[in-house]
């Protein structure tokens, strides 16, 4: 069944059409770090387009949140294609269920991962070597940001999380962010999917969950920084649940509360699929 459901998917120009579109931004993010001669000295994995810093990424968190949908919407294609019932044939409903959310998931991170790994790849092979220099304004040398992570970069704005490691292996460190990125956008292609089954035919309802929880997600931030920490000085909690998934992104990061928000999502897919897989499927 996850074959079946694998090639259905990779067959459907939307979910090409997703993924082109996120392969134009890594390259079109390289072509534009190419251009810039004030940062070419910089060691190659600083110009990886999911760096937290960088304004290209936080403009793409944007796309990114409508792109999510796209295969997610495939349970809604195989009914409107009417092709549902004849799927089924094949196997139970609950086998369909579960080979779908597999698909789904899947397909989402490879959409994500292989786009930002080439990307991450040219800047490694055409800019300069590992060590060479590091964009902070106290220092330029990957032990100096060690020394400044939790003070310095802090005030600046930016922080390592896990500094030690990024240290000794900054470009494992940009790779465990990006497969963890893949695996985030994979997860909430599964809550997408969980919603479709309970909104069968409304597929353009699919493209506002992420959005609207990230522009939500902003709004608090912005509160929590300007107004509760500069104006209250109280602890200031980042809210953008993309900061959580990039290397180098803004301080305030709060693990234990992304957590809760993690298995907040993971409890409604729960509940949506023991519900929704006990039912029997009816093709109106």
């Amino acid at each position: 069944m996850f074959r079946m459901q694998w090639k259905l998917m990779f067959h459907k120009k939307q979910v090409w059409f997703a993924f082109l579109f996120c392969l134009l931004f890594a390259v079109f993010s390289f072509a534009y770090e190419m251009k810039n001669p004030m940062v070419s000295n910089i060691s190659g994995f600083w110009h990886y387009c999911g760096m937290g810093d960088s304004v290209s990424w936080s403009r793409f968190q944007v796309i990114l949140s409508f792109l999510i949908a796209i295969p997610a919407m495939s349970f809604q294609w195989d009914v409107s294609d009417k092709t549902l019932a004849a799927i089924c044939i094949r196997g139970s409903w609950k086998e369909y269920v579960k080979a779908k959310m597999k698909a789904v998931f899947w397909m989402e991170f490879i959409m994500v991962v292989i786009p930002f790994l080439l990307n991450l790849i040219l800047c490694l092979l055409f800019f300069a070597p590992v060590y060479s220099c590091a964009p902070s304004p106290y220092g330029d040398t990957i032990g100096e940001i060690h020394a400044l992570a939790d003070n310095s970069w802090w005030a600046a704005g930016v922080a390592v999380p896990f500094s030690f490691f990024f240290e000794k292996f900054p470009i494992l460190y940009v790779l465990v962010f990006l497969i963890l990125l893949g695996i985030f956008v994979g997860f909430l292609g599964v809550v997408l999917i969980s919603l479709s089954f309970w909104f069968r035919r409304y597929k353009i309802l699919l493209f506002l969950p992420v959005f609207v929880l990230m522009k939500f997600g902003q709004t608090l931030d912005i509160w929590s920084y300007y107004t509760n920490h500069m104006q209250k000085g109280n602890l200031y909690i980042n809210f953008n649940f993309w900061d959580y998934v990039s290397p180098m992104s803004y301080f305030g990061k709060v693990y234990p509360a992304f957590l809760i928000f993690i298995l907040v999502l993971a409890g409604f897919v729960y509940w949506s699929y023991h519900i929704i897989s006990r039912k029997e499927f009816t093709d109106v």
